[in-house]
């Protein structure tokens, strides 16, 4: 449980770092770096109904109820290519998380 906690807390950060960094015009974000890549991506304030908002705002809740100095993030993934025809492929995926993490990490 505490493993999931603490992968679910990094990607809400890293999706509060996107956050800021589009709000504040910041250049050479995630979302052009992904894009650089040749990968489809988007910014979106939106985290989703049910079982998104329910991870995003729960975990959030969970640090502020524990007074947890740490942040969080969270990466919204499109369905797989094999199960939606506009999805996506699984690597191109796992490179755009990848990409995400590694800019949110250097602009730390």
């Amino acid at each position: 449980m505490w493993l999931r906690l603490i992968l679910i807390g990094i990607l809400i950060y890293l999706i509060v770092r996107m956050i800021g960094r589009y709000l504040s015009g910041g250049k050479n974000n995630d979302k052009d770096n992904i894009n650089d890549a040749g990968i489809s991506a988007k910014q979106n304030f939106f985290a989703g109904t049910y079982v998104c908002n329910n991870v995003l705002y729960g975990l959030l809740r969970y640090i502020s109820k524990n007074d947890l100095d740490i942040k969080a993030g969270f990466i919204h993934v499109p369905l797989l290519d094999s199960q939606d025809p506009e999805g996506m492929e699984l690597e191109k995926m796992i490179d755009a998380v990848e990409i995400a993490i590694k800019t949110s990490l250097n602009t730390l």
